[in-house]
């Protein structure tokens, strides 16, 4: 039977998506003394075993799965289609 820490069932906040926003808010609000739990729906691997940096040639090493297609080959992210950007935005724009 696994127990789960009181701070995991109770956490302080929950936060969806361990992207960079995700885990740079939760490193932040870790550091301030927050209990953090964050949810991630991508695949669950042991980064030890699967993908160990703490070897000199991690780097040469597949990571375990590919980010771009699952495991049907269909695509893991998409795109909507471009939208025109009218003038009202020019203030908006870096080039």
């Amino acid at each position: 039977m696994t127990t789960v820490s009181p701070q995991v069932s109770n956490p302080d906040v929950v936060i969806v998506g361990a992207g960079a926003g995700g885990l740079a808010a939760a490193w932040r609000l870790t550091t301030e003394g927050a209990w953090v739990v964050v949810l991630e729906a991508g695949r669950q691997y042991q980064p030890a075993e699967d993908y160990p940096q703490t070897k000199p040639d991690f780097e040469l090493h597949t990571f375990p799965y590919n980010p771009v297609s699952d495991e049907m080959g269909l695509a893991r992210y998409g795109f909507g289609p471009a939208q025109e950007v009218g003038p009202e935005w020019e203030g908006y724009r870096s080039c």
